[in-house]
């Protein structure tokens, strides 16, 4: 897993914390409950330690990205040899 670029990073939250998933359907860094709790996924601090959680296809590559409105969903489309997928990122508010 290799770090990633800072602009390739988008921001989905449920106004107690948040996660930060990549162009590449990676999320780098979260924390479960609250912003001060310790860190699931934290590959962006620490590659060698930090976990992460991804999402993988032969042939993936990325298409386009956006934000459902004023919302923190996010919808991602990838391409792949036959045709394409899309994800959506988000946490639920509670």
């Amino acid at each position: 897993m290799r770090q990633p670029d800072i602009v390739s990073l988008a921001v989905i939250s449920d106004r107690h914390t948040c996660a930060l998933p990549d162009r590449d359907g990676t999320i780098s860094w979260y924390c479960p409950g609250a912003f001060d709790q310790p860190a699931v996924f934290s590959s962006l601090i620490d590659e060698e330690k930090g976990g992460y959680w991804d999402i993988n296809a032969e042939g993936k590559n990325f298409v386009t990205r956006r934000f459902d409105g004023r919302s923190s969903v996010l919808y991602t489309t990838f391409s792949v040899p036959n045709g394409e997928f899309h994800l959506t990122d988000f946490m639920p508010l509670h």
